[in-house]
């Protein structure tokens, strides 16, 4: 059970608050797994539903998702948090907002590989759920899930601290739709150094291949030896459908996602 409450934020708008006020009393039947997703009120009408729907279905273990508004859905393995409610978060987005630029809004129009002021929130999200527990996975708000993932298959593909979908090419990065952490590896630490920061420290504004999380992660792994599920990938192509990924899920991203919402 969840009470809500109006609260006002550092940016002054209005947000609300998910507050639990009863937790499961049972044994912790979903240790060691959670799968992380996030998405805003328009994105949650048009695909977010979606994917909670069949993350609940056929996820086996704990699914929390970050939200900017109430949404309706309850189930004993889903925990609804605020999303404003992460520290440290409205204060960087209204850093962003004196920044020109960093919303992808530029001299040509907008180009979403340099709006910093969306894509960090997903990192955001990660990085707060890494201490809760072992295994986390991170759901685009796009993603859909077909069947259910067996609990050994989804260990087995974070033996070491993250798995991603790596794409080959001058100018391509790693498709970050779906992203798998072991945050008990003894090189993650490194990696969430890396991570979060590459955007709040401001390092991220000093190249331009891009301002989003696919670059802040493909900076933080440098050096640290994780499992490429697409080895073969190449451009900017969609890659899921060609891993081991395939079989569970689909990721509607970009326009693919209005289509499957019509």
């Amino acid at each position: 059970m969840t009470e809500e409450r109006r609260t006002r934020g550092t940016t002054g708008r209005p947000r609300t608050c998910f507050c639990r006020t009863s937790r499961l009393t049972t044994k912790r039947k979903y240790l060691l797994l959670i799968a992380v997703t996030s998405f805003g009120p328009a994105g949650y009408k048009l695909y977010g539903k979606a994917c909670l729907e069949s993350l609940l279905r056929h996820f086996p273990g704990k699914v929390i998702a970050y939200v900017e508004e109430a949404i309706p859905e309850k189930d004993a393995k889903l925990e609804v948090r605020d999303f404003y409610s992460i520290p440290g978060v409205s204060e960087y987005l209204s850093k962003l907002k004196k920044k020109p630029g960093t919303d992808g809004v530029g001299p040509d129009g907008y180009d979403y590989r340099f709006d910093a002021y969306k894509f960090c929130r997903k990192v955001f999200c990660q990085d707060h759920v890494f201490d809760e527990d072992q295994y986390v996975y991170w759901f685009d708000g796009d993603c859909v899930v077909l069947k259910s993932f067996p609990e050994d298959f989804l260990k087995s593909l974070v033996v070491l601290p993250f798995a991603y979908l790596g794409r080959n090419g001058k100018d391509a990065y790693t498709e970050t739709g779906w992203l798998g952490f072991n945050t008990r590896h003894s090189d993650f630490p490194l990696f969430r150094s890396r991570y979060l920061s590459y955007f709040t420290s401001g390092r991220i504004f000093s190249q331009l291949k891009g301002w989003h999380d696919c670059i802040a992660f493909d900076f933080a792994r440098q050096g640290i030896n994780g499992r490429n599920l697409s080895p073969d990938g190449h451009g900017m192509g969609n890659v899921l459908p060609k891993t081991v990924l395939g079989a569970y899920m689909v990721h509607n991203k970009g326009d693919r996602k209005f289509k499957a919402a019509a």
